[in-house]
């Protein structure tokens, strides 16, 4: 009895169906039985294909008005200028990064001191012997570029020059109780005013150059009476093919 019913359904359904096939309105009605079908797959598909997507990948929750890309100094492939004025003091530290390892002098006019860093590890040239000394970079949160890109995500996006070579500087502003709170976990409750970061890219938007005016920052803290401003240069990317150990 059971196959009977069963096969009388299979045929009932092979006769709405080729009803259905063989007039206007049935094939109309067939369409979109099938797009109907057809949504329901992509959104099933989608949805499954969403769950399995990499945690690299980012949504912003706005779109940013900017883009630069850093990737070429993550790579820890190239030279370097670096500059750190507090008022009318200035230091500069100039060499090469090669992967965790970089060879680089210090200077002032108190003199110029030659430093190797392995990791995090320093070491500075006395008369020709290297002995492990303290990281000369003072304010070395500045210098690293995992703080920078916090900074920078954590500040306000204000203009953009560009240049006719494809240059191009975009320009930041961060309150001081934002990086003391990042820095210090605490929050200093003062009015104060903005400080300034400024980011130039080349032509393809890698970063070249940061630009730190950390004035209100600096006398918030007592670093400075009047003004601190770091400087980050960056070139020669992908060209430094190694560092020697002068440890060795």
């Amino acid at each position: 009895m059971d196959n009977k019913d069963n096969k009388e359904k299979k045929n009932n359904g092979k006769e709405v169906f080729k009803y259905l096939k063989d007039t206007p309105r049935g094939r109309a009605i067939l369409f979109f039985v099938g797009y109907f079908f057809f949504f329901v797959f992509v959104i099933v598909f989608v949805r499954f294909m969403g769950e399995g997507t990499s945690s690299s990948s980012v949504e912003y929750d706005e779109p940013k008005d900017y883009y630069f890309s850093v990737a070429k100094i993550e790579k820890s492939n190239y030279a370097f200028k670096h500059s750190l004025v507090i008022d009318d003091t200035e230091v500069f530290f100039t060499g090469t990064n090669y992967d965790d390892k970089s060879l680089f002098t210090m200077s002032s006019v108190t003199g110029s001191y030659d430093f190797y860093r392995d990791d995090l590890d320093y070491f500075s040239n006395t008369n020709g012997l290297w002995i492990k000394s303290e990281n000369p970079y003072t304010q070395a949160n500045f210098f690293d570029i995992d703080v920078i890109k916090f900074l920078i995500d954590k500040s306000t996006y204000v203009y953009k020059t560009e240049y006719e070579s494809g240059k191009k500087v975009y320009s930041f502003k961060i309150s001081t109780t934002t990086i003391h709170d990042y820095f210090e976990g605490i929050d200093l409750d003062l009015a104060d005013d903005a400080n300034e970061i400024l980011v130039t890219v080349d032509e393809d938007n890698s970063v070249s150059k940061f630009e730190f005016k950390l004035n209100s920052y600096c006398k918030a803290v007592e670093l400075c009476n009047e003004k601190m401003t770091i400087t980050l240069t960056y070139n020669q990317y992908g060209e430094i093919e190694e560092i020697t150990s002068p440890l060795d």
